[in-house]
């Protein structure tokens, strides 16, 4: 049955059958499955979970919450219930659309993400954590996209190609960044968002962020206040607003001038210093950012030797 699994796939099954047996539970189920892409610790599933603040222990306590801890032993061989074969069934599917060769982890979170009508424990799981399954799908799937092609609305102060060659610069910040704004049903892509996506992205930068009092939690509670919710109708390539647009160049103008061949999240944190414009800059001007501060605070991270 393994066969087309990639070896995360399979390291993913196995830590799903391992959570099956803490719990004394029969069967493997879709919650399982969901622990064992967490548990995975590595893998395109896990950094887009993660994104969407699901952690172990979180979806752990939920699941031991809705499906208590069994009585005996779990059996050695440990079958898997029709709604988790549906879901590896779904995967399957989902490898033969992308016209991947194996199974992997991706896949394996696109197949828990049935269909509204075909809910399971995994679906349900999601709703009483708070996370939006149609959102997550759509991070999912533009996480796979290596094509992806992000858009700038009218107005723009740069081409298309442009904003494309500057977004897959940073891969893992643009994916956070599209991940929150989905969360926050956005259909345009803003500074706000890009911001939240350094936050969330991790590295040197939030060590700098931080230092000005600016966290995730603070952050996502802030801008969330300021953009509101959504109306929901978003797709999977969302437009650039201008804002945005000008952090992303200032930011190229920065690796120009510094001589540095690719974007990365400190030349687009520096970028945020040159934009007094757009949800970020409110944001920013409400901690009382000084963005002279913040200037100099992140170039010295260009000749950190740590």
């Amino acid at each position: 049955m393994f066969e087309k699994f990639s070896q995360e796939a399979i390291k993913v099954i196995m830590h799903a059958q391992e959570e099956a047996r803490v719990l004394k539970h029969p069967v493997v189920g879709c919650e399982h499955l969901l622990l064992g892409l967490i548990a995975c610790g590595t893998g395109l599933a896990h950094k887009v979970l993660t994104s969407h603040n699901l952690t172990l222990a979180g979806v752990r306590a939920n699941v031991a919450t809705v499906h208590k801890k069994g009585k005996k032993v779990s059996p050695k061989e440990l079958p898997f219930d029709d709604d988790a074969k549906s879901a590896l069934e779904r995967a399957f599917e989902e490898v033969r659309k992308s016209n991947h060769a194996q199974i992997c982890s991706e896949h394996l979170l696109l197949g828990l993400l049935l269909s509204p009508w075909k809910q399971n424990m995994a679906t349900n799981l999601f709703a009483s954590l708070g996370v939006e399954p149609q959102g997550l799908r759509l991070s999912v799937i533009y996480a796979m996209q290596s094509e992806g092609s992000p858009t700038v609305i009218d107005g723009s102060c740069m081409s298309q190609e442009y904003a494309k060659w500057l977004l897959k610069q940073c891969p893992q910040v643009f994916m956070f960044a599209t991940t929150e704004a989905f969360r926050l049903k956005q259909s345009q892509l803003g500074s706000e968002m890009i911001l939240l996506g350094l936050l969330g992205a991790g590295g040197t930068v939030i060590r700098v962020l931080e230092d000005f009092g600016i966290t995730l939690d603070l952050a996502r509670e802030e801008i969330s206040n300021l953009v509101g919710e959504g109306s929901g109708q978003i797709g999977i390539d969302l437009p650039i607003t201008p804002d945005a647009q000008k952090v992303l160049q200032a930011a190229g103008e920065e690796a120009a001038q510094l001589g540095c061949d690719t974007l990365n999240a400190r030349l687009l944190l520096l970028g945020f210093t040159h934009v007094q414009d757009g949800i970020a800059w409110r944001f920013l001007r409400e901690k009382n950012m000084d963005l002279e501060a913040l200037r100099s605070a992140t170039l010295a991270l260009f000749d950190d030797k740590k």
